[in-house]
């Protein structure tokens, strides 16, 4: 981890102590375990997905000139979902480290199925003109597997179906064109919400003035785009933009020692009074842990502390965190409704 950012993260964890509630700290995780590469993730074909034919056994990104091949697929699979197995950060990168440090909680928990993002392709209509209109829904997704069997960092339990998270999906449109590029409309947004409903791994009390919702990381203005493959089984080499409202930051708590949720825990204490973008709004909403120990740092107090700049518009000029990446997603079972 870069060094200036290890010296930022520790000393906020030190004005997280006793006498510095006033301070909106956080702490670097610990190094994190490799997750093991990737090779197993777990997801499976759903039965509604047609085999268009003609495909290879390739792993995605290995043709990137499918044309429309998908197409087939695609039309035949209306229901089909694909879950997030990368998503690799290379924005906000000020200052240097912040990418890796936060690839070092997402990527962990990405691989351990805490964290799931899903999307849905619920209606699909051929344009007539090369390409396919798909309105999809997209957002936080949980599996068969308990809380407990994910928590290890890495560990060997596999889902065998998902579901969403209710409450926490947003609905957009999408165009898959005529070479199986999948990219969102105007208006698209996504919400990460880590774990389960009743145990997230990131804690707000959700905010209905900015339209934040309780336990949840927004992307707003989200334009993402990726290549199917020639059978619908994965989408590579995706890219995506969004934005991160700095007044919905300032409302997040992240676990300060993710992707390590041993210690996890929710104690409230309502006789801190909550100041939005500092340790106070925490410890109010989230509380701590076992003889007073800090378990929840305010992410907006935190990237501002740092000196992450403002680069994009959510509600007003410069109002938000922006945030670059690419991301992959490989088809899933979704549990019957």
């Amino acid at each position: 981890m870069n060094r200036a950012l290890m010296a930022m993260a520790a000393g906020l964890f030190l004005l997280m102590g006793p006498g510095c509630g006033s301070d909106n700290g956080t702490t670097e995780p610990d190094e994190v375990a490799d997750p093991g590469g990737g090779s197993d993730n777990g997801t499976t074909e759903p039965d509604v997905v047609a085999d268009p034919g003609g495909g290879t056994d390739e792993g995605p990104g290995t043709d990137t000139n499918v044309g429309n091949a998908c197409h087939a697929c695609v039309l035949a699979g209306e229901g089909m979902a694909l879950r997030f197995t990368m998503m690799d950060v290379t924005e906000p990168s000020i200052p240097d480290g912040l990418p890796e440090f936060l690839n070092n909680i997402w990527g962990p928990d990405l691989a351990a199925f805490r964290l799931n993002v899903i999307l849905r392709l619920d209606k699909v209509t051929d344009q007539g003109d090369g390409t396919l209109k798909v309105d999809v829904t997209a957002g936080a997704g949980w599996h068969d597997l308990t809380a407990a069997d994910i928590t290890p960092i890495v560990h060997d339990k596999v889902p065998t179906k998902f579901n969403f998270v209710e409450g926490f999906t947003t609905t957009f449109h999408a165009t898959i064109d005529e070479n199986c590029t999948f990219q969102t409309d105007d208006n698209a947004s996504l919400w990460f919400h880590p774990g389960p409903l009743d145990r997230a791994l990131v804690c707000s009390a959700g905010d209905d003035t900015i339209g934040l919702p309780k336990d949840t990381i927004p992307i707003a203005n989200l334009d993402a785009m990726g290549t199917f493959d020639a059978e619908c089984k994965n989408i590579f080499d995706g890219e995506m933009t969004g934005c991160i409202a700095a007044d919905a930051a300032c409302q997040i708590c992240n676990f300060i020692l993710a992707p390590n949720y041993e210690n996890w825990a929710l104690n409230a204490d309502p006789a801190v009074t909550p100041e939005n973008c500092q340790a106070s709004y925490c410890n109010h909403h989230c509380g701590k842990g076992d003889g007073g120990m800090p378990l929840w740092a305010n992410f907006g107090g935190f990237v501002e502390a740092i000196g992450v700049p403002k680069t994009c518009d959510v509600n007003g000029p410069e109002s938000g965190y922006g945030l670059v990446g690419n991301w992959e997603a490989e088809l899933i079972t979704m549990e019957a409704n």
